[in-house]
Formats: C-alpha cells, structure tokens, sequence
C-alpha cells in the first residue's frame, strides 16, 4: 500500500505540472502581413517598400482581371483614439483602391488595430470604426464595397511590444489583407 501511495502521489504530481508548463506566445502577424515584425519585436518593413513581405505567396490572387500589380502598401496608421485617415495614408488608400478598381473580383479584408491603452472592448470598437473608415475611404475612391469586409483586433495583435508612444504608434492601424 505504501507503493501504490507513493506511485499515485507522483503521477498526480507529474500531471499537475505538466498541466501548468506552457510556452510564451509570441505575437503573431495575421496571413499577409509578414515583413512586419523583425525578429526582435521591432517594426520593420511597415510601408511595405519593397522589401521581403510585400509581395503574396501562392502564385498569384484567383479572380484577378490583371489591373495592375498588388500594391506593397498595405498598412495605415492613425493619431491617438482616432478613427480620421491621415493624408499620408490616403495615398496609400489611393493605390490600394486602383488595384482593386481594376480587378473587381478581388476581395481585401480591413483589419482595425489599436494599441493596448484602454479596455479590451473599447479598443475592440476604436479598431472597427478605423477599419470602417479606411472601408468608406476606399469606397469613396470607387472601391465596391462587395469587395470589403471588416474585421477589428482591438489591441489584441500588436506589432510592437513596447510601452511607449513610438511602439503604440505602430500599433495604432489598419491592415489591408489580400486573402
């Protein structure tokens, strides 16, 4: 009987700790953005100029009508709490919405990121209404909006881990996704 205490006391502790080991998860960039982390944790590539990352895998997109190569620009920033496109970035816009403009079948997907300042739902809604801005923004330059969806991660997928104005920066965008 001794034995067998001492068997199940260490089979219960051999459970009880390999239930609590678990790896740190890394921050991972949604499918189309690679080029935007460094492996460092460090913003690289952020606009896309040519770089690795900024063009797509997997030979090509289905339903193109060939208007035009895919812009490498595929990510906005925006001030604190706001949801206003940036001149900068209406230029950004401007070549993404030519594209899309001339292949009708491609769909893009808006991802609407904020950085981790405020409740998870708050930053949740300010990624929606940044990403329903940069929709409206490409529609305005003649985008249909069949072609747009919109999704908000809220301060959920950030590219840069730092606590400090520069990183939040970076973490304050929208990406647009060429499924």
């Amino acid at each position: 009987m001794n034995k067998l205490g001492y068997l199940v006391l260490i089979l219960v502790t051999v459970i009880a700790f390999s239930g609590c080991s678990s790896k740190p998860k890394k921050p991972t960039a949604p499918p189309g953005t690679a080029g935007v982390l460094g492996g460092d944790g460090s913003q690289t590539n952020l606009e896309g100029s040519g770089g690795a990352g900024s063009e797509t895998t997997g030979g090509g997109l289905s339903g193109t009508t060939g208007g035009g190569s895919m812009p490498s620009e595929r990510v906005i920033h925006f001030d604190y709490d706001m949801s206003d496109i940036r001149p900068e970035a209406r230029a950004i816009l401007e070549q993404n919405a030519t594209y899309l403009s001339g292949n009708p079948n491609t769909q893009v997907r808006l991802e609407g990121h904020a950085d981790e300042r405020g409740s998870r739902e708050y930053n949740l809604a300010l990624g929606e209404r940044r990403a329903e801005s940069a929709k409206g923004a490409l529609m305005s330059l003649g985008v249909s909006g069949n072609q747009i969806t919109t999704l908000s991660y809220g301060e959920e997928q950030p590219v840069a881990l730092g606590h400090n104005e520069h990183d939040w920066q970076l973490n304050r965008r929208v990406e647009i996704i060429y499924p």
